[in-house]
């Protein structure tokens, strides 16, 4: 089983089998979705910073805030959370995740910004 097979299982173990995703999510995000969260969250690491990739259910009438479907927020070391990304659209969020140098040139934004 690969990385992938894995990370589906885990947000669909939490989420259930038919949580709808919309986009596919690069192995390099860590899935760790749970349940008592309000949507599932894959989570990618860079130079001590974790980006995080919450994915809100597809209907806005089923989810538990008023959060967009995609929402990207870096969290920096000591508790700094820096807005990212949040949209509606699959491709404006796969645009983001799936150019890993852009992910980076924007967590080195960051740092130099927080000074981190």
């Amino acid at each position: 089983m690969n990385k992938i097979d894995l990370m589906e299982e885990v947000y669909k173990k939490e989420f259930g089998c038919n949580f709808n995703l919309g986009i596919e999510i690069p192995a390099y995000f860590e899935d760790q979705s749970y349940r008592h969260d309000t949507c599932p969250k894959f989570i990618y690491n860079y130079q001590n910073v974790e980006l995080f990739l919450f994915v809100e259910h597809e209907k806005p009438e089923h989810r538990e805030t008023e959060e967009r479907r995609y929402t990207i927020e870096a969290f920096t070391f000591p508790n700094h959370i820096i807005a990212v990304l949040s949209t509606e659209s699959q491709d404006e969020a796969l645009n983001l995740i799936n150019d890993r140098s852009k992910i980076n040139k924007i967590i080195e934004n960051i740092k130099s910004i927080k000074g981190v």
